[in-house]
This record gives C-alpha cells, structure tokens and sequence, in this order.
C-alpha cells in the first residue's frame, strides 16, 4: 500500500494543471458510483464518498479564475453550487436520482477536460 500511495503522490506532483482537474473528475465519478451502489444494494454508508465528491467540487469551485476566463466562471459557478447542493440531498434524502443528477453533469465536464488533455498531447507531438 506504501508504494500505491508513493505513486499517487508523485502521480499528482507532476501532473499539469489539466491532469490534475482531470484526476479529480475522475475520482469525483468513481465515488459517485461507489455510492450509488452503496444505496441500491444497501450496503454500506455512501455518505463518505459524497462528501468526497463535495470536496472535489468546491475545490474546483474555489479553483475558478475570473481574471482568466469570466464568462467560463459565471456559468460554472452556479453550477458547481447546484452541484454541491444535489449532493447533500442526497446524501440526506439517500437518493439514487440526485448522485445520477451530478454525475450527468460532471460527464460532459470530464469529456471536455479529457479533449484537452488529449489536445494538448497532440500540439506537442505536432511541434
């Protein structure tokens, strides 16, 4: 386990910012499945990984930069808040419906982040 956790570590260390943004949406879709499966088989506590996935979420939130790309901002702002607020519910009413409501609205985000990435390795390849 010590060396899965090395590698994580030097995984996100030098990681772009791009992988890194990436990195969460992937997580924060992992653990919206963890506890979606929690509450359809009713096993297990799914608030853990909600609350992972607020983490997440108000981490790219306070990560918008205004300066940079305002009009990005405003629309994902409000957003991530109605994302933020969906989790809790969840969580509180257990509701299989809310976690499949942000996670159709974090998959076109990760789709967009994904095409970046893949973008950014073909300028280089391309140079």
């Amino acid at each position: 386990m010590i060396g899965i956790n090395r590698y994580r570590s030097n995984a996100t260390q030098l990681a772009s910012p791009v992988q890194l943004v990436m990195m969460l949406f992937e997580t924060a879709l992992r653990r919206l499945d963890k506890a979606e499966e929690k509450l359809v088989m009713d096993e297990g506590n799914p608030i853990e990984d909600l609350h992972r996935v607020r983490e997440i979420v108000l981490e790219l939130h306070d990560a918008l930069d205004y300066d940079a790309a305002p009009e990005v901002c405003h629309t994902l702002a409000p957003l991530y808040r109605w994302m933020l607020s969906e989790l809790v519910t969840a969580g509180a009413e257990r509701s299989v419906e809310r976690i499949q409501g942000v996670r159709r609205a974090i998959l076109p985000l990760a789709e967009g982040w994904r095409g970046a990435m893949d973008g950014g390795r073909q300028m280089a390849v391309g140079q």
